[in-house]
């Protein structure tokens, strides 16, 4: 089974990361989402390169960049949410072209260029019962819902301070996960330990363990990172509006339990790297199966892995609490 080791490099700190927000290429490069028109590449030992794309309406110009990764080894997906395109480029940010994703049933939330005509993308809708998440295949014949959930919502208006808002969701309550790697995708539908694999756009295999649900409660939302939740109301709201997850707890409520897993991630051979959901946010419980599902073992880490540069190393986020930032970290794996 895999071990961290010591870390070596540390790349510069930010103030806020998501998952989406950070890539990796086969070349060991770092690709990191630092404005929202603005990708920052670092090699495998932390040193900045450059930066990649400018502000603008043009062919592979930004307004606001929602998400970044590779759809295939060597073109990296750039969705713009304002633009309603995802851009393709090389290795080294030259623009190869773009695609729109108009007239979707839905909004889209992120968007992966897998490569040809077929394009991932993750939308959300209200329904009755609550907010219905999609991944779907868009090819340029066909469109197909490869996966689904429906996440609760508090649909009566709540007074958060700064808005009266409703539609909001339960805090804790599970949302869908999506992850690609070479050769493969990784879904999780619910707050259960299920991820479904799937290759060729058919589902392969499921990934099961069978792991105790802690009961979730008010208090647990004191640790989550309020910024997650202020981007979410930043697109009802407009940017004035910030709310602490712990208040948003209080007036929409929490799940009865918390999610099993928190992200998912395939590295460079295609093992699987999942991430246990749990209320400590300082050190992450990672389970890590081999590429045909077969578990390999359990080990820590001290924040949520972010990608991995090469082979033998891991990319960390790692949150310093004095500071309220965010360390990017690479660490080397012994395995």
């Amino acid at each position: 089974m895999s071990q961290l080791l010591d870390s070596t490099s540390q790349l510069v700190s930010f103030p806020y990361l998501e998952p989406t927000n950070v890539t990796t290429d086969s070349r060991g490069q770092v690709l990191v989402l630092e404005s929202r028109t603005g990708i920052s590449v670092y090699d495998s030992t932390g040193r900045y390169i450059k930066t990649i794309g400018r502000k603008g309406n043009g062919p592979g110009e930004f307004q606001h960049v929602e998400s970044v990764a590779f759809g295939s080894p060597n073109m990296l997906s750039v969705f713009d949410v304002l633009r309603r395109v995802i851009i393709s480029m090389d290795h080294d940010g030259a623009f190869l072209q773009e695609k729109p994703v108009f007239r979707l049933n839905g909004r889209p939330d992120g968007g992966l260029w897998r490569g040809g005509d077929t394009v991932l993308l993750t939308t959300s809708r209200p329904v009755e019962g609550g907010l219905l998440q999609e991944l779907q295949m868009l090819t340029a014949k066909d469109t197909a819902v490869l996966a689904s959930t429906l996440q609760p919502l508090r649909q009566a208006m709540v007074d958060l301070g700064c808005i009266r808002v409703g539609g909001l969701p339960i805090v804790f309550s599970p949302k869908m996960l999506v992850t690609v790697g070479p050769n493969s995708l990784a879904v999780v539908r619910d707050g259960g330990y299920v991820i479904d694999i799937f290759v060729g756009g058919r589902l392969a295999r499921q990934v099961k363990r069978i792991v105790p649900r802690q009961r979730a409660s008010v208090d647990m939302a004191s640790v989550l990172p309020d910024r997650s939740y202020s981007v979410y109301l930043d697109r009802t709201a407009g940017p004035s509006c910030q709310v602490s997850a712990r208040k948003l707890a209080e007036q929409v409520g929490v799940a009865d339990s918390l999610p099993s897993i928190e992200a998912v991630l395939i590295d460079h051979i295609g093992n699987l790297w999942v991430e246990r959901y749990t209320s400590e946010q300082r050190f992450k419980q990672l389970d890590v199966f081999g590429p045909f599902g077969r578990y390999l073992g359990s080990l820590v880490a001290p924040g949520r892995v972010m990608g991995f540069p090469t082979m033998k190393t891991i990319l960390v986020a790692v949150n310093d609490t004095l500071d309220e930032s965010t360390h990017l970290v690479i660490f080397r794996l012994a395995r």
